[in-house]
């Protein structure tokens, strides 16, 4: 089947982030339809080699809690996934 290309940590719902990092330029891709932009965050500083830390919580997350997880939301993330794929191949500058 398919074999994995790179693992990395998930921020997922929930992050802390210092100032430094979020003013860094190029640390965030607004190309994404709201999907994805998380998990291209987590691949970048993973690859960039950020020191990241885990916090325990109990917060919980509703998947698809502000935007729905409605037909729409599924189209849109048709896109974001080709974009995704695109950029973990170095086909987009």
């Amino acid at each position: 089947f398919m074999k994995p290309v790179y693992t990395f940590k998930l921020t997922g719902a929930f992050s802390v982030l210092s100032c430094n990092l979020v003013s860094k330029q190029d640390i965030f891709d607004e190309v994404f339809i709201n999907g994805f932009e998380d998990i291209y965050f987590s691949y970048k500083i993973s690859k960039e080699n950020i020191r990241t830390g885990v916090i325990e919580f109990k917060i919980g997350s509703y998947g698809g809690g502000s935007l729905g997880t409605d037909i729409t939301r599924q189209i849109r993330n048709i896109s974001n996934l080709a974009y995704f794929n695109m950029l973990l191949r170095g086909k987009v500058n």
